[in-house]
């Protein structure tokens, strides 16, 4: 049974589950490098749409949580997802929030910790310089 998520860890796990009663695999074959959208032959279109059945799920309803499909375009492995959902997640209830959950082991917190920062990386934007003049000039070109 899906918990709501209080760590990285669980927002994985809940995956985990999801994708072990889509797949028919056990749990236990899963790990954060898992390219779940490859290993499965999902097509283009099947994977967008998965999005869907994502935001279904009770845990990701708790937060009123949502992929756009370019973002679930961008995602391949569990460790993608989990970021993402996990940074949406912070977002939402606020990264001082407390989220309420069963405590975690020593192990899962190091796992959540390294998550969260990869997380926190990858939602970092980046801003167009500005010139002397004000004049605004993109930096990634």
């Amino acid at each position: 049974m899906a918990v709501i998520p209080s760590s990285p860890t669980d927002v994985f796990t809940n995956l985990v589950e999801f994708f072990s009663k889509l797949t028919g695999n056990k749990s236990s074959t899963f790990t954060l490098a898992t390219d779940v959208r490859n290993n499965n032959n999902f097509s283009p279109g099947a994977w967008v749409e998965l999005r869907t059945d994502l935001a279904n799920l009770d845990w990701m309803k708790h937060f009123g949580i949502r992929l756009s499909p370019k973002q679930m375009d961008a995602l391949s492995t569990l460790a993608d997802m989990t970021s993402v959902i996990w940074a949406k997640i912070q977002v939402i209830a606020g990264k001082g929030a407390v989220i309420v959950a069963p405590l975690q082991a020593a192990a899962s917190k190091k796992l959540a910790l390294k998550s969260f920062a990869s997380a926190k990386a990858g939602l970092r934007k980046r801003r167009p310089k500005k010139t002397k003049h004000g004049n605004k000039v993109d930096a990634r070109k």
